[in-house]
């Protein structure tokens, strides 16, 4: 009987450790795990995000920098729809977008020209008759506080403003990047019978930069993306990109606004694991335990547990 039989071991498959473990440096594992956390690929809604019609509602005619300051201040922001217009046969109805432009509305998604009267509080106008709105608010919210339930991850965003950046000089394919990602509540009310109104609100979670577009960008581009500071407000922010703008004269950025679901859940596990964000005193990347699992050293103190 060979020895291996003996210890009870013929026939086991080897045990498949992860190359990103004992690559003999704790800094290039951690670095290895951490961008397994990130997905850089054009699935990645951070980086190729697409409008959907029945999951995100785009706003017009709205002062982008008011609405990020009146969400900031705790105020609740109203989505208005275009009226309904006068009875006719309800196939004669005009788009909502066409009838919008017979009232008055500035329609264009692009909001960079926009301001608002000082202490005015911003409405959230959108291309939908009430009917149309009231469906894909309900549907939002539901989704929304479906994640929470099952999560406990908020995953609701109002989006101010996305980077237009394309794979190459020669590219024809426009991607979408989030830029400045709010977290918000969204709240309906109404009796029975009635219009039904949709709020808007700031959850008080943090805001960071799109940790997905900075990692992308270092990776494939050389390009660093500033980051969001505090007191920043979305203008502000996209004024640190003028010299990105300048090298790739392509890329611009949409000064727009949009609802929509996202999920941010493994970029907070990458920025934990950064060492750069852990206390000298207690650093990630010299803790005995981890050195271990990417060094292969052994803690003569530490013995396996027990069966």
């Amino acid at each position: 009987m060979s020895d291996d039989a003996s210890n009870g071991q013929a026939g086991e498959p080897a045990l498949n450790i992860s190359a990103d473990f004992l690559t003999g440096s704790t800094d290039t594992g951690l670095d290895r795990i951490r961008t397994r956390l990130l997905d850089l690929t054009n699935r990645n809604k951070l980086l190729n995000f697409r409008h959907s019609p029945a999951s995100s509602l785009r706003i017009v005619s709205a002062p982008i920098d008011a609405v990020f300051q009146s969400l900031s201040d705790d105020k609740r922001l109203v989505f208005v729809p275009v009226p309904e217009p006068p009875p006719t046969n309800e196939f004669d109805r005009p788009e909502a977008q066409d009838y919008a432009e017979q009232l008055g509305w500035n329609t264009s998604f692009d909001l960079h020209e926009l301001e608002c009267d000082e202490g005015a509080i911003p409405l959230l106008r959108v291309l939908h008759y009430p009917d149309r709105l009231d469906t894909l608010t309900r549907k939002i919210s539901s989704a929304a506080r479906t994640a929470i339930e099952e999560s406990g991850t908020n995953m609701l965003y109002l989006v101010f403003g996305f980077l237009e950046w394309y794979e190459s000089d020669d590219s024809n394919q426009p991607h979408f990047a989030p830029l400045v990602s709010m977290p918000v509540g969204m709240e309906r009310s109404g009796a029975k019978g009635k219009v039904v109104e949709a709020f808007l609100e700031y959850s008080g979670e943090d805001m960071d930069s799109n940790l997905s577009l900075v990692e992308k960008m270092r990776r494939d581009f050389g390009v660093e993306i500033p980051t969001l500071e505090e007191g920043d407000t979305p203008t502000s922010y996209f004024e640190r990109f003028a010299e990105i703008l300048r090298i790739k004269r392509r890329w611009r950025i949409r000064h727009q606004l949009t609802v929509a679901l996202l999920s941010f859940g493994k970029l907070l596990m990458y920025r934990d694991l950064d060492p750069r964000t852990w206390p000298p005193s207690q650093s990630l990347s010299k803790n005995p335990l981890v050195r271990e699992l990417f060094e292969g050293t052994k803690t003569p103190n530490i013995t396996p547990a027990e069966e």
